[in-house]
């Protein structure tokens, strides 16, 4: 468990100064502000949290300079190539060919154009003298006499192999063309996107290294943690809006009762479709019952029924390989007598699930077989709340709790504490829970959390420990990971870019260093004022730490902790953290004469990271203000966030707008 040192504060209001020690990976960093007035003291310092790579990773990548000339005159106006994007006529193909082509013109000033390739046109000549970053070009890449590597690359790896002085890039599914894309610019223009607006490269483009590269995410598919435009989420690596995922019925996840809609199936007044015993018997009907009650003829209908469903589902969307059958946002345990005979034999409810979904996978594969459609249909269920555990009995005693090859669970461990790794401390219940669903399960999803849902403008100290925990759930083999954040406000406070940013890139190798990271993102995204608001994110993260570690306090680093109450949050040290986001607009006041337009991106970051210290000053601190500065702060505190679209304040009934109305704005 990560610990937390305060050598030099000094509570009553005051703050003399901060000395702080976090860990991260097993690395340690002390740090102290000239702007909060500490003391110099000794520094501590890790010089990587790096970790060792995993053997179910897959990250070959061999890159050596064969003088190739990409661009000429890189980095000016007379920046000119001889190089074209070569294309097929598909849509994601040409997604990801676009995005090289944006990306590369960015960074070198040169302009490269997108040519559609087609192979029936004889006209077209291609040798090894030929220049052209070909985009899935499959039969091209076949007729030079090029294949695919042996190893997995899954749903979402690439292949990017030079030939003469051209390059391919290949992917076995359409989602491997957004990583390959990426992986491309990567490997030869240093590409990193820090936020939608904020991109880092390394070179200038001028050289197209020798490349052949054999590379998958190490989560097949990623999902987002806070708000994001489908061009952020596509270009930071993100899989897009469950882009993987079925709709079933317009719902994704929790949507079991769009498959048995209790409006269709639980109404006496029509007898032929009455069906009670596909519902729970307790919670109002508001789950399903996976042994329809033990009655074999209503559990064969009901597996028919959920069948249908998929049906339409899969004829929908020819392109997706997963679907959803996932409980409803409660807590899931039916208590009639036949499931709960299974709890008393295997130990959890979700024995029921596992028999439930194996069968119904089992149509779904015939079906499939039946239609000629060769998709490999995954079938997706939750492990959460009540069913979160796995069974007890062991699969060698009993094999029908071991989950066919295409249906995985979406493991939700939803009160575990993210401010540590989910396999440290308090958490290794929920690790170990993780470890023995590998005995029943050979596909595993994750579903983890990253703020309070509570409190989303106050911090919550996820962010180092967030790699360490993907780092857990790959090496138990999980392959698609969801971290949820904030959906609707469209910029989190308290660091919320830097905490995407970090998910971006432990999702696709969770062997990162988390310091160099930091490192990267403070001095690009802040620029001139990368010390005061490192200063400011190292303090408000060694506070936390503080706070949760501290048994006095009485917190434990939950999402859902209440802790917007005045003793956490001292008015002197948030008054100090203020002031820090005042030298943070000094330092970059110089830019508004010489480049406006970056002034107003730096204006507006630093602008997101005050939110949380003003709202403490409207609400928490508000009694030490007449009315009239009351009114003042909170105006124009409700303005900011309304440019910065910060709707919500907390999950589901956590409306600005009401916060706002009660001020009287």
């Amino acid at each position: 468990m990560r610990k937390s040192k305060f050598s030099s504060i000094i509570m009553g209001f005051t703050l003399a100064a901060v000395l702080f020690t976090t860990a991260c990976g097993g690395g340690k960093t002390s740090s102290t502000s000239e702007s909060s007035g500490g003391n110099e003291q000794p520094i501590e310092v890790v010089e990587t949290t790096k970790k060792e790579p995993l053997p179910n990773a897959l990250h070959k990548v061999y890159k050596t300079d064969k003088g190739r000339v990409l661009v000429k005159n890189a980095g000016t106006d007379q920046a000119t190539t001889e190089y074209k994007i070569l294309v097929p006529d598909d849509l994601e193909k040409q997604k990801a060919a676009n995005m090289i082509s944006v990306f590369l013109q960015m960074d070198s000033g040169a302009q490269f154009d997108v040519a559609i390739y087609d192979s029936g046109d004889m006209s077209f000549k291609f040798d090894e003298n030929s220049k052209y970053i070909a985009v899935g070009c499959t039969e091209l890449f076949d007729k030079v006499g090029l294949e695919m590597p042996e190893d997995d690359l899954k749903y979402s790896g690439y292949y990017i192999k030079s030939y003469g002085q051209s390059v391919f890039i290949e992917a076995p599914r359409a989602y491997g063309f957004q990583t390959g894309a990426i992986g491309f610019l990567k490997a030869v223009v240093g590409y990193d996107m820090l936020d939608e607006d904020c991109v880092v490269f390394e070179n200038d483009g001028s050289y197209l290294p020798d490349l052949e590269v054999i590379e998958a995410p190490d989560f097949d598919f990623r999902n987002w943690t806070n708000w994001m435009t489908t061009t952020k989420l596509y270009r930071m690596g993100y899989s897009q809006n469950y882009s993987s995922i079925i709709d079933t019925n317009g719902s994704s996840m929790h949507n079991c009762l769009e498959y048995l809609p209790t409006s269709l199936y639980l109404n006496p007044s029509d007898p032929e479709n009455y069906h009670p015993a596909w519902y729970s018997e307790n919670g109002r009907y508001r789950q399903l019952c996976y042994t329809a009650h033990g009655d074999a003829e209503e559990y064969e209908k009901m597996q028919l029924a959920c069948l249908d469903v998929i049906k339409e589902a899969v004829a929908a969307d020819l392109n997706r390989e997963i679907v959803t059958l996932t409980q409803e946002d409660y807590a899931f345990r039916c208590e009639c007598p036949a499931c709960s005979a299974v709890v008393e034999k295997d130990g959890s409810i979700s024995a029921t699930l596992i028999r439930f979904m194996n069968d119904l996978e089992d149509k779904i594969s015939a079906y499939m077989k039946e239609i000629g459609d060769d998709r490999q249909i995954v079938l997706c269920f939750f492990a959460y709340h009540t069913s979160l555990n796995a069974p007890t009995t062991p699969v060698s005693e009993d094999p029908s709790l071991k989950l066919n090859d295409n249906v995985c669970v979406i493991i939700a461990p939803i009160s575990a504490k993210y401010t540590i790794p989910l396999d440290e401390g308090v958490n290794e219940p929920f690790a170990e829970n993780f470890e023995r669903w590998g005995e029943y399960a050979t596909k595993i999803m994750a579903w983890v959390y990253e703020c309070n849902y509570h409190h989303y403008l106050y911090p919550y100290n996820s962010y180092s420990s967030m790699v360490d925990t993907y780092y857990f759930l790959k090496k138990n083999n999980t392959f698609f990971i969801y971290n949820e954040g904030q959906r609707k406000n469209k910029n989190v406070p308290c660091f919320g870019k830097f905490k995407e940013y970090l998910c971006a890139k432990a999702q696709f190798d969770v062997t990162v260093d988390y310091r160099d990271l930091e490192k990267k993102f403070f001095e690009n995204y802040f620029l001139d004022a990368a010390q005061p608001m490192k200063d400011l994110y190292d303090q408000i993260t060694a506070w936390e730490t503080n706070i949760e570690t501290d048994p006095s306090y009485g917190l434990d680093g939950g999402i859902y902790e209440e802790y917007a109450d005045e003793k956490f949050w001292p008015k002197m040290l948030t008054e100090s953290w203020l002031k820090l986001i005042d030298e943070a607009y000094e330092k970059i006041a110089h830019f508004e004469l010489e480049d406006p337009t970056l002034y107003k991106k730096l204006v507006k970051r630093i602008k997101i990271e005050s939110i949380f210290m003003r709202y403490l000053e409207c609400t928490l601190y508000a009694y030490s203000y007449s009315p009239e500065e009351l009114k003042e702060i909170r105006t124009s505190f409700c303005n900011d966030c309304i440019e910065l679209d910060i709707f919500d304040y907390r999950e589901h009934d956590g409306d600005m707008s009401v916060i706002f109305a009660g001020w009287g704005l």
